[in-house]
C-alpha cells in the first residue's frame, strides 16, 4: 500500500463512519484527535465531546456520554512500517500497463470502486484483443 492509498483510506473511513453510528460531533471531535501528535490536546478534544477512552486506547474503542462506542481502525492511528514509495508503485503500474499492451492483451477490472478501496480481492479478467473470451482470471 502507497501513502496515497492509504491517505485514500483513511478519508474514506472517516467520512462514512459518521453516517453509521454515533454522533457526527463525536466522530469530528475523535478524527481531531487521531490527528494530534500532542497527547494532553487529544485528551482535552475528547474530553470536550463527552467521549472516554476506558482501556486508555483509542484502538480499543471510545464511549461518549450516552454509552455509544466508536471503533477506530489502526490504519487510521499510525503509520505502517511497509509502505510503498508512491514513486515505486507508479514505476511497477507503468511497466505492468506496457507488458500487457505488448501482449496484446486488454484488461478490465470488475468490481465496485467501494470494494476496491477497502482492500478486497478482486478478480481481473484478461480478454483476447482479437475475441472477447476470457483467457485468464486472478484476484489481485
Amino acid at each position: 500500500m502507497t501513502q496515497t492509498q492509504l491517505e485514500r483510506k483513511r478519508e474514506q473511513f472517516w467520512d462514512t463512519a459518521p453516517a453509521f453510528e454515533g454522533r457526527l460531533e463525536v466522530w469530528q471531535a475523535l478524527r481531531l484527535a487521531c490527528d494530534s501528535n500532542d497527547g494532553q490536546l487529544a485528551h482535552a478534544i475528547l474530553a470536550s465531546a463527552g467521549a472516554t477512552v476506558p482501556s486508555l486506547r483509542i484502538v480499543d474503542g471510545v464511549y461518549d456520554d450516552h454509552g455509544a462506542c466508536y471503533t477506530i481502525p489502526q490504519y487510521c492511528l499510525s503509520e505502517p512500517t511497509n509502505l510503498i514509495s508512491d514513486r515505486a508503485s507508479g514505476a511497477a503500474k507503468t511497466v505492468d500497463a506496457q507488458a500487457s499492451m505488448d501482449s496484446g492483451l486488454r484488461t478490465a477490472v470488475v468490481g465496485s470502486p467501494s470494494v476496491a478501496a477497502l482492500g478486497s480481492p478482486i478478480p481481473i479478467y484478461r480478454y483476447d484483443s482479437d475475441s472477447t473470451s476470457i483467457m485468464s482470471a486472478s484476484p489481485l
